[in-house]
């Protein structure tokens, strides 16, 4: 299966990982130089394709599209101690960080790296990879120690703030609002990092993220800065979409399946669709999980991998007050006007966790899976997380 695929070439013969040829259409990040060619290897950080005429040629990755590194992320296999450190990068590009898998199921300790595109720190411990953004998301890529390669963008995590005088939520995706980050203990079996996020409305927070050795949870704690105007709203947002494809939710003594929902959903593309609206839980333990397929599906974008079943679970910290919601959203059409309907529909897209009023300082939010054994090497299945 030919590909467009256009960046500086060199020619030469390298020993590397072979993979088979595939659907995949890759563009680069100029425009210019086209060769159409068949993906065969993939080598540090150079890809090697075949060109139609036989001739195998290499080229450097850093000069493909964000997309198409992304999805060469999922590809790579090669185990290592250390991660990759990114080369510079143009203004133009970008870069997800370290493609390579950590050394069999051995986790290591939990370890950051300086992202060049987004200027900011990310962090890796062999089963997360936790990446802040430009745009405000903040990425989790996991890690299948049975397949040894990173899958990327399976789960993401928005904050959103309501301040006095104002009727107008901000969200840290659709504001851009980009944290910085601060290094608050690393070099043992766990690691502390502080986000900090400064508002277009003048709310000002700071979130601590605990993330240890071996394990599959992360922690989050927020809190409001002295010098912030006066937040009285605050929303944890944790959207999977169709990454993982949320099939159901379990709380309390709801279950929710996505396929017995009623049919049409309202809304559509840029629209928020179906939402219910939950108040008074006592248990704030929320689990859910998609179906596992066994390739992605090809109405997803390319860098959208296939569903790998992850049974997920978030626990909000602090009791729900009277004014508090809980919220999820299904959807049946992709948010971005863009992209294909995916095969697999609907899916719920995202649970919200809703703080009314005051600011609670300390909130916590709690993220992870509960079948990491599910992904590790058969002989090391045995093992138990770390917790």
């Amino acid at each position: 299966m030919s590909f467009r695929i256009a960046w500086f070439v060199t020619l030469g013969l390298l020993l590397a990982t072979a993979y088979p040829a595939s659907a995949w259409k890759p563009t680069d990040s100029t425009g210019t130089f086209p060769v159409e060619a068949d993906l065969v290897h993939v080598k540090g950080r150079k890809a090697i394709p075949k060109k139609t005429d036989g001739k195998v040629i290499a080229g450097p990755l850093d000069r493909l599209s964000p997309a198409d590194r992304r999805y060469l992320a999922t590809l790579n296999d090669s185990p290592t101690n250390e991660p990759v450190r990114p080369t510079p990068q143009s203004k133009n590009q970008t870069t997800i960080g370290p493609i390579v898998a950590a050394r069999s199921d051995r986790h290591y300790n939990p370890r950051t790296y300086h992202d060049e595109y987004d200027d900011t720190t990310s962090c890796e411990n062999g089963i997360w990879r936790i990446r802040p953004t430009k745009i405000g998301i903040i990425w989790f890529d996991f890690y299948h120690a049975e397949e040894r390669k990173w899958y990327v963008n399976k789960n993401n995590l928005n904050l959103m703030t309501l301040v006095e005088d104002s009727t107008e939520w901000q969200n840290t995706e659709l504001d851009h609002v980009q944290p910085s980050v601060e290094i608050i203990s690393e070099g043992g079996v766990e690691l502390h990092l502080r986000y900090h996020f400064d508002f277009p409305n003048k709310a000002k927070i700071w979130t601590d993220m605990l993330m240890q050795k071996g394990s599959p949870d992360l922690r989050f704690e927020v809190h409001q800065k002295a010098d912030s105007k006066r937040i009285i709203g605050f929303q944890w947002h944790v959207t999977f979409g169709q990454a993982e494809a949320v099939s159901q939710l379990h709380f309390g003594r709801e279950s929710i399946y996505a396929g017995k929902l009623p049919q049409s959903f309202p809304g559509s593309r840029l629209e928020v669709q179906l939402v219910r609206w939950y108040r008074n839980q006592r248990k704030l333990d929320f689990k859910f999980s998609g179906r596992e397929t066994t390739k992605r599906d090809p109405n997803n974008p390319s860098w959208m991998t296939r569903v790998l079943g992850l049974e997920q679970h978030v626990t909000w910290g602090k009791p729900m007050r009277p004014q508090d919601h809980f919220a999820f959203e299904a959807r049946d059409q992709p948010w971005q006007p863009d992209w294909k309907v995916p095969q697999t529909t609907p899916w719920i897209e995202g649970l919200w966790f809703i703080r009314n009023g005051p600011f609670l300082d300390g909130d916590q939010l709690t993220y992870g899976i509960t079948n990491l054994k599910d992904y590790l090497r058969k002989e090391n299945r045995k093992l138990t997380p770390h917790r």
